[in-house]
């Protein structure tokens, strides 16, 4: 493999993972739902094109040598760095986005557990409701007894005193008529 493919190779590498680890710590930790799941797709896609790359470097290195090409020690070392720090940002990216996936789909349980909760809660409110409707309904219905109750109190009460008053004419009429007759 040329210096020079090597070298595109490993800045495609390094921007994917550049690109990656600003989507996994900046980015994706901001979003929810949908857009988590989405952001969390295309980083697993960068994912892929990196260890595309880096399988295409790593086997540069052995063709390379097959073909006899020299390298200098040096280069070689430092390319060889970078590939496996390239390759440690990969192995905790990857980490990452598994944990993230975690995450996601602990959140999603908890929405589906408090849309569950909130169900429950809101039967328990209507029946609440429908008990509090017939506990009016049947409250009205005993105001009106008791004021047909009341108004016949007064009523017997009423009738009582005529009746009394009445007697007590009688009576006086009686009185008058044994004595001054």
């Amino acid at each position: 493999m040329s210096s020079e493919k090597f070298e595109s190779l490993d800045d495609d590498f390094t921007s994917i993972l550049d690109s990656l680890r600003e989507r996994i710590e900046r980015k994706i930790p901001n979003y929810t739902g949908e857009e988590r799941k989405t952001a969390v797709r295309h980083a697993e896609r960068n994912m892929e094109e990196a260890n595309i790359i880096k399988r295409g470097t790593a086997s540069g290195f052995g063709g390379s040598e097959s073909y006899g090409f020299e390298r200098n020690d040096r280069v070689e070392a430092s390319q060889r760095a970078k590939l496996m720090e390239g390759t440690q940002i990969l192995n905790r990216t990857t980490d990452s986005i598994a944990r993230s996936h975690q995450i996601s789909a602990e959140t999603d349980q908890i929405g589906v557990e408090t849309i569950d909760e909130l169900g429950r809660q809101r039967e328990v409110l209507e029946r609440t409701r429908d008990r509090l409707v017939d506990t009016d309904t049947n409250l009205s219905r005993s105001r009106k007894i008791l004021k047909t109750m009341a108004m016949r109190v007064m009523t017997n009460k009423m009738i009582l005193i005529v009746v009394i008053l009445v007697e007590l004419a009688i009576l006086g009429i009686v009185i008058w008529w044994k004595f001054f007759k």
